[in-house]
């Protein structure tokens, strides 16, 4: 039963995450012209918030800036930060410690899920700095006081 229940909420997951991105690609479709180029590679479904860490700079003004000024990160996000489309933005990293050193009071958390099962992940980015948190699935033991 368990199993079942657990398929049956990755299937409601994957419904909202597609409906989301439907409703992101609509709002989003003027950044289709920035597509990155084809290539063979892991497709990842990004999101990226930004929060002040003492308030100095406007998190929505750091991400609108990467939004459009970097290909990769128009195709992948809107520029709010929501995801757009499932991209290979294998930069990330390198563009989001480069960017977040232009807003040094900002810390950007970038959240990510790789079309591999438990590909789940947030990197934070600060001044330059990164700090990586990859997700961890955790299964409980058989509990008969549980049983319904």
């Amino acid at each position: 039963m368990k199993t079942l229940s657990t398929a049956l909420l990755v299937i409601g997951v994957a419904c909202l995450r597609s409906s989301r991105a439907l409703r992101n690609t609509w709002n989003c479709n003027y950044l289709h012209n920035l597509t990155p180029k084809k290539t063979m590679g892991h497709q990842t479904s990004f999101k990226l918030e930004a929060a002040p860490v003492p308030v100095t700079s406007d998190p929505a003004k750091a991400i609108y800036d990467l939004v459009r000024s970097n290909k990769e990160a128009a195709y992948c996000l809107c520029e709010d930060g929501e995801p757009n489309e499932s991209g290979k933005w294998y930069d990330h990293e390198r563009d989001l410690r480069a960017h977040s050193k232009k807003y040094p009071d900002l810390l950007f958390t970038l959240s990510g899920e790789g079309e591999e099962a438990g590909d789940v992940w947030k990197k934070y980015f600060v001044n330059g700095r990164t700090q990586v948190a990859q997700a961890e699935i955790r299964i409980e033991d058989f509990d008969p006081r549980k049983l319904s």
